[in-house]
């Protein structure tokens, strides 16, 4: 096992050296980028094509280099050479992202010109952590450099490069000066991912605290304090779950289940087992069997999640990324005689009506699996990631983001990535779960899910060697995603009833707002973020809080100023500043407060002066409601308008 050391701080001499490499070097940019990361998202071990600068700002979370993660609050300057794996995880709160990336290399000609890197001396390559004592000027900076970036401006090259030099030199003159505090390596993060990576060997806590140039009773320490476990406990933790997937999915002997998931011999494995569970291997595996054999056939032949270092020992087959396990004989001769039955069946029904007439939305599942879905257990469904094979009504769902529309279906998810809020109309469903942090194959695995819900297409892979996948796209409105998601969790009528009851409110309402009150008034959705900071001024929003049932399904108008200002800078969403936000409001405000703060442009007497405002046409939404209007599922939207409209029919009155 080896652990990467995080690099060491420069001294003064070789910051100078470094910074005569920087002044000869000739620089160009190559890319630069701008996310947005919601709690639970984020990415990982992303290898950066060439050199990179990041920031980040906004929360706290976590940034690897390589294998050296940084904790970062609030804001945070990296740097890494090509070829550096970064991944970036937020905590409790968004972050925001800024990278750079450029390419950098020596004159090769000329008298003056080198031939390789100073010896010990690669400023280019050189990774660190920095807590810059000047923030708003790298985030000032780099929200330019992105903007002039994306514009079709001739000279958007040479600016970026002037200012990433300008950048560097910040970064140089912070860390000469020691103004800007070096963030330091999480320590117990590295701890934790070699755990997780060697737990199957023969690992000892003092030979991680070595390599980790800490003493065993700091790092048990510190281990403690964050994540409420010794180390020890959390490798033992890891072997265990280790043994229950073998266990439970492969005929392996318990000497080479042991022996793969890093216990001396099987009596270590059933003493530890037992000790900690309350029963033995042998009857967690006969439960396990119980439960599969319970679960159907279909169900049965859904490929489970495999770390790949017992697979030899117990002749698993690969194709891909898929695995199949071996089966017993009695179920091979029950599969080949259902197979036999679905034939017979399919020939002797060739005429049956197959379809559903006038459906707008492509049907996920075809008719002729939904036909044999009771009999064989499983369906099939149609996906951006081509068939996927699930259980018929799955109950044990893990989801990402979707979580409204699981929970409207009447599923209560076993696990789930995104926010949950008790104003969400989906609260009580959500009752003794909490967001799973971080969203990973092996956190959502001890959860057992039957099927896994996502929008991100690059979650696949991973996922799917946890349990079947369903990738639904993001460019689904949201009546089609849930009835997409009722046919392939076999929930149709649960959808359709969803979706019929909020088109019946949905025309309910519109009746009341082309009224003669309403009629030809515009509506602006406005947030106060503050007079300073890097998200600073009054926001504007079109999508998000209830931008996608105001303006989508409603039908209703933005102001002229801001349909011009959203065709000029192509934003859905973005701040204005104190001075000018004004111009901006209609005939109605949707004014959102945030929690526990009062808004200082509502203490202004511009505030005062709009008109909207001195007549009283302000829905005020408070800052604990902020989770109603966050999801945009088909149950969050109906929720959104009834609040809506008992807000206007108050103002009316």
């Amino acid at each position: 096992m080896e652990l990467s050391e995080h690099p060491a701080s420069a001294s003064d001499a070789g910051l100078e050296q470094e910074l005569f490499l920087w002044e000869h070097a000739v620089v160009s940019v190559a890319d630069i980028r701008h996310y947005r990361f919601d709690p639970g998202s984020g990415f990982r071990d992303y290898q950066t094509p060439a050199g990179m600068l990041l920031y980040v700002s906004g929360g706290s979370g976590q940034v690897w280099l390589d294998e050296v993660p940084y904790h970062m609050n609030r804001f945070g300057l990296f740097h890494g050479g090509k070829g550096t794996r970064l991944s970036v995880v937020p905590a409790a709160y968004p972050l925001e992202c800024y990278i750079v990336l450029y390419k950098a290399r020596l004159p090769l000609t000329g008298k003056r010109g080198w031939k390789r890197m100073p010896e010990g001396v690669n400023p280019f390559g050189r990774q660190y952590g920095l807590c810059p004592e000047n923030p708003l000027l790298f985030a000032g900076q780099l929200m330019r450099m992105h903007e002039r970036w994306r514009s079709a401006s001739p000279w958007r090259r040479l600016y970026a490069k002037a200012s990433l030099l300008q950048l560097v030199c910040e970064a140089y003159e912070e860390l000469a000066s020691n103004q800007g505090a070096m963030l330091q390596p999480d320590l117990v993060a590295m701890a934790r991912r070699s755990i997780s990576q060697h737990y199957h060997e023969p690992l000892s806590i003092q030979e991680l605290a070595n390599m980790l140039h800490i003493s065993y009773s700091h790092l048990h320490r510190m281990f403690k304090q964050q994540t409420g476990e010794s180390p020890q406990d959390y490798l033992i933790r890891k072997r265990l779950e280790a043994a229950k997937r073998h266990l439970a999915g492969s005929p392996g002997s318990m000497r080479d289940i042991a022996l793969a998931c890093g216990f001396n011999d099987e009596h270590n494995l059933i003493r530890t087992f037992k000790s900690r569970t309350g029963m033995t291997p042998g009857e967690y595996r006969e439960k396990m069997s119980m439960k599969w054999r319970d679960g159907g056939i279909g169900l049965a032949g859904t490929g489970l999640y495999t770390d790949g270092r017992i697979e030899g020992q117990f002749k698993l087959q690969h194709k891909g990324d898929h695995t199949m396990r071996t089966k017993s004989k009695a179920n091979l001769v029950l599969t080949a005689a259902l197979g036999l039955t679905l034939i017979l069946s399919a020939c002797g029904g060739a005429g049956a009506d197959t379809g559903a007439a006038g459906s707008s939305l492509p049907s996920p599942v075809s008719s002729e699996q939904a036909a044999k879905a009771p009999e064989s257990g499983t369906r099939i469904v149609k996906t951006v990631k081509g068939e996927i094979e699930v259980p018929a009504h799955p109950q044990k769902v893990a989801v990402n983001w979707y979580l409204g529309d699981v929970c409207a279906l009447g599923i209560k998810p076993v696990a789930f990535s995104g926010w949950k809020q008790e104003t969400m109309p989906f609260y009580q469903e959500l009752d003794g779960i909490e967001a799973l942090k971080p969203w990973e194959a092996e956190n959502i695995m001890t959860f057992e899910p039957e099927v896994i819900v996502t929008y991100k297409a690059e979650e696949f892979d991973k996922l799917s060697k946890v349990a079947p996948v369903i990738v639904i796209e993001e460019s689904l409105s949201p009546e089609d995603r849930l009835l997409f998601l009722g046919q392939a969790l076999g929930r149709e009528a649960e959808a359709k009833a969803v979706v019929e009851n909020f088109h019946k409110k949905l025309e309910e309402a519109k009746i009341k707002l082309t009224s003669n009150q309403f009629a030809d008034k515009t509506f602006s959705i406005m947030e106060d973020w503050g007079p300073s900071g890097e998200w600073s001024g009054v926001a504007y929003e079109t999508g998000s809080r209830g931008g996608t049932l105001v303006y989508k399904y409603l039908g209703l108008k933005k102001p002229a100023k801001l349909e011009e200002l959203i065709a000029s800078n192509k934003k859905g969403r973005a701040t204005l500043s104190y001075e000018v936000a004004h111009e901006y409001f209609g005939d109605y405000i949707l004014w959102f407060r945030q929690e526990g703060k009062e808004s200082e442009y509502a203490k202004t007497d511009i505030w005062k002066s709009i008109p909207a405002v001195a007549q009283g046409r302000v829905l005020e939404i408070p800052g604990n409601y902020q989770g109603l209007f966050y999801y945009d599922d088909v149950g969050s939207l109906t929720g959104q308008l009834a609040y809506i409209q008992d807000k206007l029919a108050a103002l009316v009155q």
